[in-house]
């Protein structure tokens, strides 16, 4: 009887495997390293294909981490797409900046809104007030938002692009995280 045990545990297996896969076919799980097997999802679960928005934009593929490092002059640990965040029409990404000390939980955020962004900046403009100067030179127009840290929102024709950029430790100037602004946005329109 004891030897029999291993061929109906498997047969048990089987019909289990097939019942709970929903109806669909079952495939063999695909091998990792010596030893191991590597997990893979079942057949009845969507995995997500991209971070991108309902346009297909994907701005952490766009505008890599490395890149918004070297731009920034931070280290970036990490990146993260969270599209529609602000909007139906958002595209967005986070990049978190290495933490120079416990607690410091600094960003780099970038959003590209669009259709729609000509509607959202006048949103923020009218939100933030008095805590927005104008900046020139930057697409139709600019302004930097002095709320909470410093960020510069820009609109070229009806897509807006905002760009936050926290301070650590007060290492930048405003003027320099609007040119570090300014700069992300350049890059990552050349690329769009």
């Amino acid at each position: 009887m004891p030897r029999n045990l291993p061929l109906t545990l498997l047969a048990l297996i089987a019909i289990c495997g097939v019942a709970c896969s929903n109806g669909a076919t079952a495939t063999e799980p695909p091998s990792g390293p010596a030893g191991t097997v590597a997990t893979q999802a079942p057949p009845s679960i969507a995995l997500p294909t991209s971070n991108s928005d309902a346009d297909g934009t994907n701005i952490c593929a766009l505008l890599p981490a490395d890149q918004v490092a070297q731009i920034t002059g931070e280290t970036i640990s990490s990146s993260l797409s969270d599209n529609n965040f602000l909007t139906a029409n958002d595209a967005r990404c986070q990049y978190t900046i290495q933490p120079t000390s416990p607690g410091d939980n600094n960003q780099v955020v970038i959003d590209v809104i669009s259709p729609g962004g000509a509607a959202y900046y006048d949103s923020l403009a009218s939100e933030y007030g008095s805590n927005i100067s104008p900046i020139s030179g930057v697409g139709d127009k600019a302004f930097q938002d002095f709320t909470d840290g410093s960020g510069l929102v820009a609109l070229f024709g009806d897509t807006a692009y905002d760009v936050y950029v926290d301070n650590p430790d007060d290492l930048k100037s405003d003027d320099e995280i609007n040119q570090v602004s300014e700069t992300l946005i350049t890059t990552l329109r050349a690329k769009m």
